[in-house]
């Protein structure tokens, strides 16, 4: 036999138990709101690091490029004034040497871009990782508790009769 008063009392808790649940899927819905702004902020913040960083290796390999120019000039220029006799062959030489530097600098340049690309990807990698890893709030229902309340009133029902 189920009396009023303990049919009060389970019904109090089932609500009870529901809005403790519902307390805690609103503070992992915060948690993961908070975690994910995070993530996002953070990877904003190395995406333009990232392009600082890109920015100055452009920057240098442009200078760099243009200092050997300068330097294939001066040497071309140094060794007909010095009364080279055979330009041609001068100018072969010097072209070789400038091209073995351009070809060096341009295979530094791709290394550097090549790196900056992989931390890229790193760095998504990272924020996609905080993203997927956030656990899934199971939100609270009110059918548990229309059940329990039905149920309880059936068997106070059935012990009245």
């Amino acid at each position: 036999m189920c009396d009023p008063v303990s049919a009060s009392l389970a019904i109090a808790s089932g609500i009870t138990n529901y809005e403790a649940q519902k307390s805690a899927y609103n503070a992992q819905k915060s948690a993961n709101a908070r975690n994910r702004k995070a993530a996002r902020g953070n990877y904003l913040q190395d995406v333009a690091s990232l392009q600082q960083e890109a920015q100055e290796k452009a920057t240098s390999y442009a200078r760099e490029q243009a200092r050997l120019r300068i330097e294939r000039r001066n040497k071309m220029a140094e060794a007909f004034n010095s009364g080279a006799t055979n330009w041609a062959k001068v100018s072969q030489d010097v072209t070789l040497d400038a091209n073995n530097a351009f070809v060096d600098n341009m295979a530094t340049f791709e290394s550097d871009q090549n790196a900056i690309f992989r931390k890229s990807k790193e760095a998504y990698g990272a924020f996609e990782s905080v993203w997927i890893s956030q656990p899934t709030p199971t939100r609270p229902n009110l059918v548990g508790i229309a059940l329990s309340s039905a149920a309880t009133g059936l068997s106070i029902h059935a012990g009245m009769k």
